[in-house]
Parts: structure tokens; C-alpha cells; sequence
């Protein structure tokens, strides 16, 4: 058995372990264990992660960070998630896009794979099911509504967005 393998197994058991822990707190303690940056109050509902063969070391994520169920993580490329951000239920984060370059598909001369990442700012709300693909910057309190595709854009501050893809709706007041 190689190392790659042995490897690959491990994070496979991560994965595993952290999908079927009984408390979100506990979840993100595991997480944590496993090589991701995770700060304190971090809660972690039922998720799935995807792309882990390196491992969890490219997930960082905030004090008061809150993970619904059903998310799916992409692993492969730096996922950064500010303090007091609120991931809902059923959201898609994906850190890179490959057409298969691996694998020789043809497609991949014409959009080879890239590793951007995402950046989600501080007291940000990602609402239910939306998607958001690699190369997205999510600036600080910025809210991105239900079923939204952000699809590698940067989202002003203070700002709302909905649609897909998602565009700017309105900038939110937070002085009144």
C-alpha cells in the first residue's frame, strides 16, 4: 500500500467520523482534529465533503461559524468562512472546477481546471440551497438569498443578492 493510499484512507475515516458525530459542536471539534482551522463556537450540522485527499487543511472557519444540513464541501482548494456567518441548509461550495484534466477530456484545452477558492466574509448569510462555485468572494455582511448561484464573482459588502446568477438586489442598512 502506498502512502497516497494510506493517505486517502485516513481522510476517508475523517470524512466518515465527522459525518456521523451526534453533536454539531462535536463535529466541529473532529474537523478540527483532522487538519481544518476551526475557531470557537463553531457549529456543524449533517454535511458532506468532497475532494478531501489532502485532507481538511484547506477549510478555515471563524468563531461563531454556523453550518446547516445538508452542505456540501468542496475540499480541494482554501474555503475561508468569516466570524458569525451563516451557512443554510442544502448549500453547494465548491473551491475548484476540472473538467477532468486528469483524465484527458478534451474540454479541459478549452477551460482547464483552476483552484481559486471561496472567501465568504464576516456576518454573512448564505441562505437555503444556494450554490456557490470557486473563484467567490463574499464580502462582509453581505446576505445571498435562497436557491442564489454565485458563480465567481466578488459581492459588494452590505449588500443583497439573489438569482441565478446571483445579482445585486439592494445595499442593507445596518445603521438604523
Amino acid at each position: 500500500m502506498t502512502l497516497k493510499t494510506l493517505v486517502k484512507i485516513l481522510n476517508t475515516l475523517g470524512d466518515i467520523a465527522i459525518r456521523n458525530a451526534i453533536h454539531p459542536k462535536f463535529r466541529a471539534w473532529l474537523l478540527r482534529l483532522f487538519g481544518a482551522s476551526v475557531g470557537v463556537n463553531v457549529r456543524i450540522h449533517s454535511c458532506r465533503f468532497m475532494n478531501f485527499e489532502q485532507g481538511f487543511k484547506n477549510i478555515i472557519l471563524a468563531d461563531g461559524v454556523y453550518i446547516g444540513t445538508d452542505v456540501l464541501i468542496d475540499c480541494a482548494y482554501l474555503l475561508n468562512i468569516g466570524k458569525r456567518t451563516t451557512i443554510s441548509a442544502r448549500t453547494i461550495l465548491i473551491t475548484h472546477s476540472d473538467p477532468g484534466t486528469s483524465k484527458g477530456n478534451a474540454i479541459a484545452k478549452i477551460y482547464p481546471a483552476k483552484k481559486t477558492g471561496v472567501f465568504i466574509g464576516n456576518d454573512c448569510w448564505i441562505g437555503v440551497g444556494v450554490i456557490i462555485l470557486d473563484g467567490s468572494v463574499i464580502n462582509d455582511r453581505c446576505l445571498v438569498a435562497a436557491g442564489s448561484i454565485v458563480t465567481g464573482n466578488a459581492l459588494e459588502k452590505e449588500s443583497l443578492y439573489a438569482g441565478s446568477p446571483a445579482v445585486f438586489k439592494k445595499k442593507i442598512n445596518f445603521n438604523s
